[in-house]
């Protein structure tokens, strides 16, 4: 019963991170990424010491995704070429 519970919680977990890894302009700091992997690891030992079995199996899989952030998403991508200087939007005029 604990073990379906959990494993649906989780899995409304999935819909949420796929379009961080897909998007290749997201940005998440490393350091949310990489908390986010070791707290899923310390969870899913813990469900397994209580004998569970489908709910560590998905929270495995968000761990890796977490992991996929991490390396994937952890460095914000250049808006310009270096050495190119943005210009600014030009303003209107009231006349």
């Amino acid at each position: 019963m604990w073990d379906l519970l959990i494993t649906l919680g989780n899995l409304m977990f999935l819909p949420s991170l796929i379009p961080t890894i897909i998007n290749k302009h997201a940005y998440v700091p490393r350091l949310t990424s990489a908390i986010g992997f070791v707290a899923t690891g310390v969870i899913v030992a813990g469900l397994i010491g209580e004998g569970l079995v489908a709910s560590p199996i998905v929270l495995s899989i968000i761990g890796f995704m977490w992991l996929l952030t991490l390396v994937l998403r952890g460095e914000k991508l250049p808006d310009a070429e270096p050495g190119v200087v943005a210009e600014a939007p030009a303003q209107q005029s009231a006349d």
